[in-house]
């Protein structure tokens, strides 16, 4: 029986040991931001990275919480997601399209936001955005989402 129980500390030492060298995600990564590298379409008129909306907005969810709504871009593949906070699980996901200065975003069940794009750094609603956002809301490009000195 002695045996045994020192075997099963054995063990359990050993485990926890190996378990100390795994690699484990930095604080860097512990945020629940999209992670897009920084670059800029053919025209260089918009770069990826997180977008978010320059004002909060009441929630639709019964506590009454802040939104800041968000909406990511990511230029080399056209992907493009949109979500009314980071502390939120639910984000819609879809693909866009640039032309003649406005990004046309499509998302789940054919929804679609349109976008015009002000400069490299801002984008403009057009009718209903994403999440409560309105006609004429303005998102920046947060900056900590990109890496500008990668251009």
């Amino acid at each position: 029986m002695k045996k045994q129980f020192v075997f099963i500390i054995c063990l359990f030492l050993l485990m926890t040991l190996a378990g100390c060298g795994a690699d484990t995600a930095s604080d860097d990564t512990a945020v629940s931001r999209p992670t897009i590298t920084a670059s800029a379409d053919l025209n260089g008129r918009l770069r990826s990275g997180t977008y978010f909306s320059t004002k909060e907005i009441e929630a639709l969810h019964p506590t009454g919480v802040q939104l800041q709504p968000y909406v990511g871009i990511h230029v080399e593949d056209h992907t493009f997601s949109a979500g009314g906070s980071l502390l939120m699980s639910y984000a819609e996901w879809g693909t866009f399209e640039i032309q003649d200065g406005q990004l046309t975003a499509t998302v789940q069940n054919n929804v679609k936001y349109v976008f015009d794009i002000k400069n490299e750094v801002t984008l403009i609603v057009r009718g209903e955005g994403p999440f409560g956002l309105l006609d004429g809301s303005e998102l920046v490009l947060d900056p900590a989402s990109t890496d500008l000195d990668s251009q």
